[in-house]
């Protein structure tokens, strides 16, 4: 009888440890972002590449399972490197870095790069969200600057259409637009803690929307900046970007300074000109410039680093960067583009950039001609000696 006893418990742990193997969820592995540091690239200059994966399951992910492959597309030149690095074991919430680095070529068209991510092995099985991207970066004409002396806002703030950009400042903060290569504006942000501006942040891309004609499938479209227009008065000024997103959408974007604020209050304004559906909205993306985040080389060489992670509320309307020097903050309002629709954080690249898309729930991205949304966000920026708290205070009622 103990014999017996003793063969039914051995059989039943036996089925116990094999339903447990099946049933175990295997690693998942997402690429967080694929493109340039900074979100941007300068014509004619070597066009650097960044690739952050995370493990984002429950499981580890075994060494030399996953292989990248980096492959250099129209406008770029293979240099060195190794452009088929083979990914480390990554436990859940690590991330893997690499990046590389490709000369362009003379005449040869926009650059752009294609990421792969391709399994070693069948077992054990790795949920792969995003085996393919293909990356094509804002273009600069030349390195981001000013350009221009900001004007003197001591007393009153100011906006300004220049010869090929805009600014827009107050005492305390300015913004400054330029257009790339194929006229997406890029905008640089500068305070005054003391006596000088210094340059903090930049927005890139300021607005991008996954949206088609309807039937069609949605792919992303940058907001292209067509002519400018500007108002102030003694207390406040605006600055105000027209444009359109492809041929389907009017767009606005407008930028508010008021004295002593420190905050750019903004929102964005947009209408249909087709039957359109949409199913994301990415508002403009901030990268922190002083955030002191070490690149890998940029020879693909791949780094295991642990997720960076502000501990703050979930439901909190807010993304935000730091750094030594300041806390760089993007706040937006409760209103979402159409009924169901929800926000969800873009991943921070270790505390490098802030930013929020809102995302379409089936049935809900669908839009006539003539429809109309208005999306409020801020940028805020402050001291980083400040508590979050008092970051969060901030938020947009």
């Amino acid at each position: 009888m103990r014999a017996a006893y003793a063969f039914i418990a051995a059989l039943l742990v036996g089925l116990a440890v094999q339903c447990s193997a099946q049933t175990q969820s295997p690693p998942s592995l997402k690429v967080l972002y694929f493109g340039p540091p900074g979100g941007y690239s300068v014509v004619n200059q070597a066009l650097q590449l960044l690739c952050v994966l995370e493990n984002n399951g429950s499981t580890p992910l075994n060494a030399s399972a996953i292989q990248l492959q980096c492959i250099p597309l129209t406008g770029l030149a293979y240099a060195s490197g190794n452009t088929l690095p083979v990914l480390p074991a990554l436990q859940p919430g690590q991330e893997a870095v690499s990046m590389w680095s490709f000369p362009p070529i003379s005449g040869g068209g926009y650059p752009n790069a294609a990421l792969l991510l391709k399994p070693l092995s069948k077992q054990p099985p790795v949920n792969i969200l995003t085996p393919a991207l293909i990356s094509a970066p804002l273009l600069l004409n030349s390195a981001p600057h000013f350009g221009t002396s900001i004007p003197d806002t001591s007393k009153n703030p100011d906006a300004n259409i220049l010869q090929h950009s805009a600014i827009i400042a107050d005492n305390l903060i300015a913004l400054h637009i330029s257009p790339c290569t194929n006229n997406t504006p890029f905008a640089l942000i500068a305070l005054k803690p003391a006596a000088l501006w210094q340059t903090s942040a930049h927005l890139a891309p300021l607005l991008r929307m996954k949206t088609a004609r309807r039937g069609q499938i949605t792919w992303w479209h940058l907001f292209v900046w067509h002519s400018t227009k500007v108002q102030h008065s003694a207390s406040e000024a605006d600055l105000v970007l027209n444009g359109k997103i492809g041929r389907l959408w009017k767009a606005h974007i407008v930028f508010k300074v008021i004295q002593n604020s420190s905050v750019l209050r903004c929102k964005i304004l947009l209408e249909t000109l087709k039957n359109v559906q949409c199913s994301s909205i990415e508002l403009p993306v901030l990268w922190n410039d002083a955030a002191s985040t070490s690149l890998p080389p940029s020879n693909g060489t791949l780094q295991v680093k642990q997720k960076k992670v502000i501990s703050f509320p979930a439901s909190a309307r807010m993304a935000v960067s730091t750094c030594n020097s300041t806390w760089q903050a993007l706040a937006w309002g409760a209103t979402p583009p159409a009924s169901g629709w929800q926000w969800k954080r873009i991943p921070s690249l270790q505390q490098q950039r802030a930013g929020v898309r809102w995302n379409a729930l089936p049935g809900t991205q669908f839009f006539p001609k003539g429809s109309r949304i208005t999306l409020a966000f801020h940028i805020i920026t402050r001291p980083a000696a400040l508590p979050l708290q008092d970051i969060l205070a901030l938020q947009i009622p």
